[in-house]
């Protein structure tokens, strides 16, 4: 059910960004805006949903809740994975990835936040393009 509730959102939420419907259990891949970063893969994991960031980084989405229904819980990871890749798009995510060690970290960037620190063993990025 997460496939079918989070791909109608992903249509109507994210026109003209290049969406391409993926095969199970891929729901929907977004092209990189550039090539360092690489494209977002979401993935439908049966009781989550899981954003991959090229080879940066992913994110689980899962509300832990057994007590929800199949509906809600797909309605759930769906307003999740709508905002975070509404602030990954506008570049209020920060992605970071090990230089040397094999980790990924992804750091949300409040309203009117300047970028935080970069830590001198990861590379870092935003959506748009790598900072260092």
């Amino acid at each position: 059910m997460i496939r079918e509730v989070l791909l109608s959102a992903l249509s109507k939420s994210f026109r003209g960004r290049g969406m391409k419907i993926g095969t199970a259990p891929v729901i929907a891949v977004f092209p990189a805006a550039h090539p360092s970063v690489g494209d977002v893969t979401i993935r439908d994991d049966g009781n989550e949903a899981t954003v991959s960031i090229g080879i940066i980084t992913h994110q689980q989405f899962n509300p832990y809740d057994s007590s929800l229904s199949a509906k809600k819980l797909a309605e759930w990871v769906t307003e999740e994975v709508v905002a975070f890749l509404e602030q990954l798009f506008a570049d209020r995510i920060l992605l970071q990835k090990g230089r040397a060690v094999n980790w990924g970290r992804v750091q949300r960037i409040g309203a009117g936040e300047d970028i935080p620190a970069i830590r001198d063993d990861c590379f870092a990025f935003l959506w748009s393009g790598p900072l260092n």
